[in-house]
């Protein structure tokens, strides 16, 4: 259920981009990372291997990295980015809803670390050489 609600969220927020009048580079960038994440958690739910355990570390690893540095840019006045690293979509309104968004993410973050780390029948095992 959780993988359907999900989807659905991301697919609102697929439309929500297409209302940006000037995308950033970092739009570009949450499009793409979203269809891999969602990827990701189909691969999850239905234990499908796509890609390769390090891939997964990756993006689980790329995951918490964006999480914390939207946090950290939401709710400090410490710095400041150019324009191109910061999507369109930032608002103030963001700050009342980021955290329960996070929260609510959870699971999902499991699920990406699951790929990365967890058991073999979550992702493809690496290829050992022969020598």
């Amino acid at each position: 259920m959780y993988f359907w609600i999900m989807i659905i969220i991301s697919v609102f927020a697929a439309f929500g981009y297409g209302m940006i009048p000037r995308w950033t580079a970092r739009d570009f960038f949450d499009i793409a990372y979203c269809i891999i994440s969602m990827i990701g958690l189909y691969a999850y739910v239905y234990q499908k291997s796509f890609y390769t355990k390090t891939f997964w570390r990756g993006v689980f690893l790329a995951s918490i990295f964006i999480a914390i540095f939207d946090l950290v840019y939401m709710y400090s006045d410490a710095f400041t980015l150019p324009s191109y690293f910061l999507s369109a979509n930032y608002t103030e309104d963001m700050k009342s809803w980021y955290i329960p968004a996070l929260l609510f993410s959870l699971p999902f973050y499991y699920a990406l670390h699951q790929l990365g780390y967890g058991s073999p029948k979550t992702a493809k095992p690496h290829k050992k050489s022969k020598k």
